[in-house]
């Protein structure tokens, strides 16, 4: 059987995972003062905004309250829940590797999210295509409008479908954290968006 789009995704980004692990951060070496303590004097620099943006989304925001490496919140994920016995978390140390952690998995998750919402959408306008098929479109009226929602959806679900090839061609070329273990490389910001236009 056929894999799906998702199970492809969680493959890859498994995969980018494992292979970003065994690169030591070049910057580790050079970080004297723990991020924790330099966050305390440099909140301001954007910290209130991802504290707003985490908050919206619906999560509690991480505190950073000494300079603890990261963990999960139930522990779980270091018991063996990603199936193999390597530390999940190899690699990050200390309180800037528990932020370095946070977003390596926010991205992985917000992508992963994007194609589920992306296949819910498609099997759903499927569905809705399948029903005008299958229903009796006697009535000139309601064959137009039938008519007319086939070619809208039709429209939708090519949108969807390209949205999802161009957002995994750029996960991994445009994410600022392509080499996580290496210094940052900022790039220009992407979408992940599922929305129809």
């Amino acid at each position: 059987m056929a894999k799906s789009a998702l199970q492809r995704k969680r493959e890859q980004v498994e995969r980018d995972r494992i292979a970003m692990r065994s690169l030591p951060d070049s910057s580790y070496p050079f970080l004297h003062r723990p991020f924790f303590d330099w966050l305390k004097d440099n909140a301001e620099n954007n910290w209130h905004i991802f504290y707003a943006e985490i908050l919206a989304a619906g999560f509690d925001a991480p505190e950073f309250l000494d300079d603890s490496g990261p963990s999960s919140f139930d522990g779980a994920y270091e018991g063996g829940l990603t199936g193999t016995d390597e530390d999940p978390y190899a690699g990050y140390e200390g309180s800037i590797g528990r932020a370095e952690s946070i977003v390596d998995h926010l991205l992985s998750s917000a992508s992963l999210l994007a194609l589920v919402i992306q296949e819910y959408k498609l099997e759903q306008l499927d569905d809705r295509i399948a029903e005008i098929e299958n229903a009796d479109l006697s009535d000139p009226d309601k064959r137009k409008g039938a008519l007319a929602d086939m070619v809208k959806m039709a429209k939708i679900r090519e949108q969807l479908q390209k949205q999802t090839r161009l957002q995994g061609e750029r996960d991994l070329k445009n994410s600022a954290w392509v080499g996580l273990r290496g210094a940052i490389r900022t790039q220009p910001k992407r979408q992940l968006s599922v929305h129809a236009q």
